[in-house]
């Protein structure tokens, strides 16, 4: 099991967003998200381009082909519904991003996101509120309204919350697999 122990630290960084991004959706919807939600709506993005995606990539090639190998038919239904499941949340988050109008979205090819990934799960200050000390060096935020594609990016949002947190459910089940049918039948 020691191919899904390298990704705790990928899931746990996005446990610690999902909350978040409902939060801020729900802001969103009912009018009442403040001046920093565009910020934290980056935040998101940058976190699915640099450890969401190529979390999701590493599963594709390493993961859920060994685990297919030798798999009951059960079980290779399931592992190609977590494929159909990565699908779904490609389109979702590139609908998000275009919702969000001023957000580049490219591959970071310097694989910075593991590294932002670990180092937010091993934090004790996740949680912890810091207050900016350059309040006067702050640059303006632009209206919500003119950053993002509101109705589109609520639509991408919600199923992305929806799919990932139903995927993460799923991911629990195959670390099961990983010591059950499947390695007795490669042994």
């Amino acid at each position: 099991m020691d191919w899904l122990k390298r990704f705790h630290d990928d899931h746990a960084a996005l446990m610690r967003i999902i909350s978040k991004l409902e939060g801020n959706l729900k802001d969103i919807e009912y009018g009442e998200a403040g001046v920093n939600v565009i910020w934290e709506l980056r935040e998101f993005v940058e976190l699915v381009r640099n450890v969401v995606i190529p979390h999701f990539k590493s599963e594709e090639e390493t993961v859920y082909p060994r685990l297919s190998v030798g798999a009951s038919k059960d079980h290779r239904e399931f592992i190609a519904s977590l494929y159909e499941e990565h699908n779904q949340l490609y389109e979702a988050f590139d609908g998000f991003n275009k919702a969000l109008l001023d957000v580049d979205y490219q591959e970071d090819k310097a694989g910075r996101g593991r590294r932002i990934a670990v180092e937010m799960a091993r934090s004790g200050n996740i949680d912890k509120l810091e207050v900016p000390k350059n309040f006067d060096k702050i640059s303006e935020v632009p209206p919500l309204e003119e950053s993002v594609d509101k109705e589109n990016l609520l639509q991408h949002g919600f199923v992305i919350l929806q799919l990932l947190e139903k995927h993460l459910e799923k991911e629990k089940m195959v670390e099961k697999f990983d010591g059950s049918e499947i390695n007795s039948k490669k042994a």
